[in-house]
């Protein structure tokens, strides 16, 4: 099989699931031509600013506008108010639940106030480990009448169907997808990168294996320095900055990531957009799921189709695996 045959399959399956973006998003954004987009990610988190920027083409090549962004740390329902009737977008990823309070928290607050706009949860997957905050959300969710939820895995579907009965949802490709194909900037020059999380989404403890290895988590280099010269929040609650500090940060949040993958000629990770842009870069990886099974779920529901990952469910087979990658 060819290099060129095997990216125009690639292509053409990344093509397929932003046109399953678009299914699922043009229909609920009808005709509005600008939006309030909240949940801003300005973290070191670099899967969150890859859904971000995905998110922007996305909203450009719709000609939609944003009219006001903010983050949790930052975000007024008065300047949401100021906005009228507009369209609310809140950023998709994993933080429908209670394992990343601080977002959900946000959801919640502007689901509350605001019963006279349209909401679109963009595409998110779903976990709570409290009854009593799924019973909230429940409970706060069902009162909106114009509330929509766009999820990411089939599992996270049939979660919310269950759980979210009163509300619409929605099947949605992740929308990191929208960023395209990503080129490689260099050839390989090393054979091997782990790159595990170090949070509380860790399942294996160590990704363990006999071949020699870089290690590293997911962290932005930009918002590394950032952090460093107390760039932070304060600085985003300065209207004309706003746009300018996470524009910035998510474009440069993505070169760190390609360039960091294209160090090397196979990868292992339990990040999920760290599997989702190998993917996005023909990169060969070895994929492990997290703690609660987000990565197996967009595997099983989208990625499974694409030749370049593999999934293991067992950390023992990684040495076999690798073996058989690494020579290939």
């Amino acid at each position: 099989m060819t290099d060129d045959y095997q990216r125009a399959v690639r292509v053409a399956l990344i093509n397929r699931l932003q046109q399953g973006i678009e299914e699922t998003l043009d229909p609920l954004i009808g005709k509005a031509t600008s939006v309030i987009y909240l949940n801003v990610p300005f973290h070191t988190n670099i899967g969150d600013a890859l859904i971000w920027l995905g998110t922007q083409a996305y909203l450009k090549r719709k000609g939609i506008r944003i009219e006001y962004l903010a983050s949790h740390v930052n975000a007024s329902l008065r300047a949401v108010r100021r906005c009228g009737s507009r369209l609310i977008l809140l950023h998709g990823g994993g933080n429908f639940g209670d394992l990343w309070p601080h977002p959900h928290a946000l959801a919640e607050r502007v689901v509350a106030n605001f019963s006279h706009h349209r909401i679109i949860l963009l595409a998110q997957s779903a976990h709570f480990q409290s009854v009593d905050r799924l019973q909230q959300a429940e409970a706060i969710f069902a009162s909106h009448p114009d509330l929509h939820l766009c999820l990411r895995e089939e599992a996270s579907l049939a979660y919310c169907q269950r759980h979210f009965s009163k509300t619409p949802s929605y099947l949605c490709p992740d929308m990191a997808w929208y960023l395209g194909e990503q080129k490689v900037p260099r050839a390989s020059q090393k054979p091997l990168l782990i790159l595990s999380r170090q949070d509380r989404e860790k399942r294996i403890e160590e990704l363990a294996t006999a071949f020699p290895a870089d290690r590293c988590d997911w962290v932005g280099a930009l918002m590394r320095r950032c952090l460093v010269a107390g760039i932070d929040h304060t600085l985003c609650r300065i209207g004309p900055f706003r746009r300018w500090v996470y524009d910035v940060h998510a474009e440069q949040s993505r070169a760190d990531g390609v360039q960091l993958l294209a160090r090397y000629q196979t990868l292992v990770t339990d990040r999920l957009h760290a599997h989702i842009l190998a993917a996005l870069m023909g990169k060969q990886h070895i994929v492990f799921d997290n703690s609660y099974g987000k990565i197996r779920n967009t595997y099983d529901t989208w990625t499974h189709v694409f030749q370049e990952a593999v999934f293991l469910d067992d950390e023992r087979k990684i040495d076999s695996t690798l073996a058989r990658l690494l020579n290939m």
